[in-house]
């Protein structure tokens, strides 16, 4: 029998079932030991078999990993409660539903062929063979296309591009289909100058942003600040005590065109008009006088240039719109578009003359099925069948798949009303963008899923901290939640624990990237950074810092962090741990041949 799995306090509250969860778990952080657990609770809290929960997942590894330890934590509870219940979830365990979300798709689509309208004996064709046939499809169509001599869009195209990098191009769009099927509709049906309406409004969308960005950073209100602080000389009338007051009054006036942003409003001439008196007010030309010179002055330099750095970072002014190279660039998507939908098209039929689907079409079939309101039977016996829904990686998730989970998680009035639903996921290993995967999702669904908590009161629900054969966690329920309770009571939840790593990396990592990656305001597809603690390794680690700079080494250029201790220098005089590491010859190497020679001293160790 396995070690019991005691979970810590986080740990525990994900199990609870009573409330569609998100949780964030980073690798290493015991997500599957808690996903295996609450598999386990669900089933013997409410005497469910394996056929009335469904697991989905992105790879089958994954999925028979996932169904091993499942099944043996099932023999572990039978072993220990004896109970009959879990003797009969043994006996028909091999009626589960832990899949990956193709194999799922497939098994429906067999399920419910007519409905579908599919033939039933389909073959999957798997990525690997999809790569191939794929490819075999869009360069025999593309070929055909080239040799009508008068076909517009191919002429266009190839005055562009070569062969190779056309078909690349399509066979990226078609791998993307989900999302870049209503792109190339779109396209084909688009003028010009409702492409230009289009540019119009996103010249002033992208403004908005970015001046959004620029207000909230703060930077313009801490120059200014640095500014007005300044002890100038008194009755001063300088050219550059000019420049400042200058400065401080456009930088007031930025300020005060840059706050309308969020909700909306901006004045790009306006913008335009600020940045540039700003830029120009800031060049320093000359000697300063006598009153000026020494600190006084480098700070007025230092905040200029800063000042200057800054406006350059964000584009606030917009952008101007070339309309001879932005209609040529139009025809040349308008020729893509069409180009695509032709290959897309014989790729289908050769598909189809040898009855394949591949992993989109099991997909966007099933979605099709469940939006067609004449079989709405489909949907109705999918929702009595599965009680709970679970979905692994779900970074990796794209946005039919979540729209296929949704449709079975819902009510019949399309509503979360029900806690159905355990997503878990981490934003920083998302690795599936080249298959649809969108890691924006994961902020989005989390979102919805906390409102549905909050609209239908599962928060409500008092989380079980005292069970038996568990710890009891009320104490530290009280004591670690605090503001944070009822963010968790709604469902979202963050595992900080990391049972794989050793501790000295761990509280290197924290100190290092929460700084770098710290900033006021992120991007849906940006991953937070996540203080982590060392709660499962028991080897302290260590962390050895190699650095080299441009200049020839010389002195302490290498700093070694080991386990427990602080940082400690290892430098030296070259050959003897010096920053090029043994045997350096100060040869004129470059930077990065010295680190390379670092972390080939390392491996040699």
């Amino acid at each position: 029998m396995a070690a019991p799995f005691q979970p810590t306090l986080f740990q525990h509250l994900a199990t609870d079932y009573r409330r569609n969860m998100a949780v964030t778990a980073g690798a290493g952080t015991g997500k599957t030991a808690v996903l295996t657990d609450r598999i386990i609770k669900i089933m013997g809290g409410e005497s469910l078999l394996p056929e009335r929960v469904l697991v989905l997942t992105f790879t089958d590894k994954a999925a028979v990993e996932m169904k091993e330890r499942i099944y043996s934590a099932v023999c572990d509870e039978l072993a220990a409660t004896g109970r009959p219940h879990f003797q009969k979830i043994k006996d028909t365990f091999l009626n589960n539903h832990i899949s990956t979300f193709h194999a799922f798709c497939a098994a429906l689509l067999r399920e419910y062929p007519i409905e579908a309208g599919l033939n039933p004996y389909f073959r999957v064709l798997d990525e690997t063979d999809k790569v191939f046939f794929l490819r075999r499809s869009i360069t025999r169509a593309v070929r055909e296309l080239a040799a009508d001599r008068d076909n517009a869009e191919i002429n266009l195209l190839s005055a562009e591009y070569s062969r190779a990098a056309l078909v690349g191009a399509v066979y990226t769009l078609i791998q993307k289909r989900e999302d870049a099927g209503s792109w190339i509709a779109d396209f084909e049906r688009l003028d010009w100058p409702q492409y230009r309406a289009r540019l119009l409004k996103y010249r002033i969308c992208i403004t908005r942003e970015i001046s959004y960005k620029l207000a909230q950073s703060g930077r313009l209100q801490e120059l200014r600040g640095i500014l007005l602080a300044l002890e100038t000389p008194p009755d001063d009338d300088s050219a550059i005590g000019r420049k400042r007051e200058q400065v401080i009054e456009l930088l007031l006036l930025l300020q005060a065109e840059l706050a309308p942003a969020a909700a909306g409003e901006v004045d790009i001439r306006a913008l335009q008009e600020l940045k540039a008196g700003l830029l120009q007010a800031v060049k320093l030309a000359g000697a300063p006088p006598l009153s000026w010179r020494g600190e006084l002055y480098d700070t007025v330099c230092d905040t200029f240039n800063a000042l200057r750095h800054l406006l350059h970072s964000y584009p606030i002014e917009g952008f101007d719109i070339g309309e001879e190279h932005e209609q040529y660039g139009f025809g040349l998507l308008k020729a893509l578009a069409a180009v695509t939908r032709y290959c897309l098209q014989v790729y289908h039929d050769d598909k189809a003359a040898e009855n394949y689907l591949d992993f989109q079409d099991l997909q966007l079939n099933v979605l099709r099925l469940f939006e067609q309101r004449k079989h709405h039977h489909v949907l109705d016996e999918l929702r009595e069948r599965f009680r709970y829904i679970m979905v692994d990686e779900f970074q990796d998730t794209n946005s039919i798949q979540w729209r296929i989970v949704r449709w079975i998680a819902a009510d019949p009035g399309e509503d979360l009303a029900e806690p159905k639903l355990f997503i878990v996921g981490d934003e920083k290993q998302a690795i599936y963008s080249f298959r649809g995967g969108d890691v924006r999702l994961f902020s989005r669904v989390r979102r919805e899923l906390r409102e549905a908590n909050l609209a239908r009161r599962h928060f409500r629900h008092p989380f079980e901290l005292t069970a038996a054969g568990e710890k009891d966690y009320g104490a530290e329920y009280r004591q670690r939640l605090g503001e944070d309770e009822m963010e968790v009571r709604a469902g979202q939840i963050v595992f900080s624990d990391n049972f794989r790593s050793a501790r000295a990396p761990i509280n290197f990592f924290n100190m290092f990237f929460k700084d770098l990656f710290s900033r006021e305001i992120y991007e849906e597809y940006d991953a937070r950074p996540q203080l982590l603690s060392c709660s499962g390794n028991s080897d302290p680690g260590s962390v050895e810092l190699l650095l080299a700079d441009e200049a020839p080494p010389g002195g302490d250029a290498s700093l070694e962090v080991g386990g427990e201790g602080g940082p400690r220098g290892t430098g030296g005089a070259p050959g003897k741990g010096s920053a090029a590491g043994p045997g350096y010859r100060d040869d004129g190497q470059s930077p990065h041949l010295r680190e390379a020679l670092l972390i080939a001293g390392k491996l040699k160790e």
